[in-house]
């Protein structure tokens, strides 16, 4: 899942910016979906609280 989702962005910036309606996307996009990927890795893999 982290290498398909950092090479989305790699190989088809255009439809990624086109999904977000801009021309292009900017650092601040990038940092976005930095953010959004980790965060959806981690949440996968890591243990949540136990409920009894």
């Amino acid at each position: 899942m982290l290498w398909a989702s950092t090479q989305f962005y790699a190989d088809f910036e255009p439809i990624a910016a086109d999904g977000l309606r801009k021309a292009r996307l900017k650092a601040e996009d990038y940092e976005a979906a930095a953010t959004t990927i980790t965060e959806t890795i981690l949440k996968g893999i890591l243990p949540g609280p136990v409920h009894s």
